[in-house]
C-alpha cells in the first residue's frame, strides 16, 4: 500500500506509480518485479499517454448471493460474522486508524476473502507492474494493470499472493491473477494479520501528466464508474446484494449508508490524488 516502487529497467522506464492502498497515506511500498514501463520505446521523450478508459467487467473476487446460512460460502466470500472487519468496504468510506487516531478515506473497493480464494483481473488489458511490497507489515504483492500501454489510467490490485502474471502480460477480465493474502489492516507499528482471511483492494488511479514519465496521481476514482455495457447491471446488483446480505447476517441495517451512494459501493465518485 502507499506509493509503489518505480525504477528503470533495461532501456525503458519501468514500474508503476501510485499504489492501490485503499487507505490514503498508508506507507511506502517496496521494490519488486519491474513494471512494463515503455515497452520497446527506449524511453523516448515523445511518448504520450494512451487515453483509452478502462472497462471493468469483473470484480476482484467472485461475489454471489448469500444463502442465509451463517458461515456459508457465497462465491469467494465467507459469511462469517466473526470476520476481522466488514466483508466489504466502500470507496470513500472514512475510517479512524486505531493506531494513530487519524481519519483515513478508502480509495478503493475492499473485500475480505479467505486466503485460498482466487483474485481476478477486473479488466482486459496489460500488466504494468507486479511489485512485492517488502515492508515487513505487508509482505504481499501489488499488481498494476492498464487498459493499454502507457495509459492515463492504472488499475491497482493490492494485497495479492502467488501472482500468476508478469509485467507486459496481456490479461482478460475474470482471469485469475493470484490469491488472497493475510494482511487485514495497520502499518509498521501494529499490523493486523489473520491466519484465514485477508483484505484485497481494487483501485482506479488517473494520471494527468500527458507524458509517460509523470506518475503523480491527479485523482482516484470510484471503480463502479468504469463498468462496461455488458457488466454494469450485473456488478451493481452484486455490490448491492453483498451489502444487504452482510447487514442481514450482522442484524444491522445501518452498516452501509446506501442512500448516500451515487453508485453502489461508492460514497463518492472521486478523491484527490496523493
Amino acid at each position: 500500500s502507499g506509493m509503489a516502487g518505480s525504477g528503470v529497467a533495461g532501456s525503458g522506464v519501468a514500474g508503476s506509480g501510485m499504489a492501490g492502498s485503499g487507505m490514503a497515506g498508508s506507507g511506502m511500498a517496496g521494490s519488486g518485479m519491474a513494471g512494463s514501463g515503455m515497452a520497446g520505446s527506449g524511453g523516448t521523450m515523445g511518448c504520450v499517454r494512451d487515453t483509452m478508459e478502462p472497462v471493468i467487467e469483473s470484480l476482484l473476487v467472485d461475489v454471489q448471493p448469500w444463502d442465509g446460512a451463517p458461515g456459508s460460502q457465497a462465491g469467494a466470500l465467507t459469511f462469517d460474522a466473526s470476520l476481522p472487519k466488514n466483508i466489504f468496504e466502500p470507496f470513500g468510506l472514512a475510517q479512524t486508524d486505531p493506531q494513530t487516531g487519524m481519519v483515513k478515506t478508502n480509495s478503493s473497493l475492499n473485500f475480505v476473502v479467505r486466503r485460498d480464494q482466487p483474485i481476478l483481473s477486473p479488466i482486459s488489458g496489460v500488466v504494468r507492474s507486479v511489485t512485492f511490497q517488502t515492508n515487513w507489515w505487508e509482505q504481499d504483492y501489488e499488481i498494476m494493470l492498464e487498459p493499454a500501454p502507457n495509459s492515463h489510467y492504472e488499475i491497482g490490485l493490492d494485497h495479492v499472493m502467488d501472482p500468476t502474471v508478469m509485467p507486459g502480460d496481456r490479461v482478460t477480465a475474470g482471469q485469475v491473477v493470484g490469491r488472497g493474502s493475510n494482511w487485514i489492516s495497520g502499518g509498521p507499528d501494529r499490523p493486523v494479520r489473520n491466519p484465514t482471511y485477508g483484505l484485497v483492494e481494487l483501485q482506479v488511479n488517473y494520471f494527468s501528466d500527458p507524458s509517460c514519465f509523470g506518475f503523480a496521481t491527479t485523482v482516484t476514482r470510484c471503480p463502479v464508474s468504469y463498468l462496461g455495457a455488458t457488466s454494469s447491471a450485473r456488478i451493481r446488483a452484486q455490490l448491492s446484494q453483498l451489502m444487504s446480505d452482510w447487514e442481514r447476517l450482522k442484524a444491522n441495517a445501518s452498516i452501509y449508508d446506501e442512500a448516500s451512494m451515487p453508485l453502489p459501493g461508492c460514497l463518492t465518485l472521486e478523491l484527490a490524488g496523493r
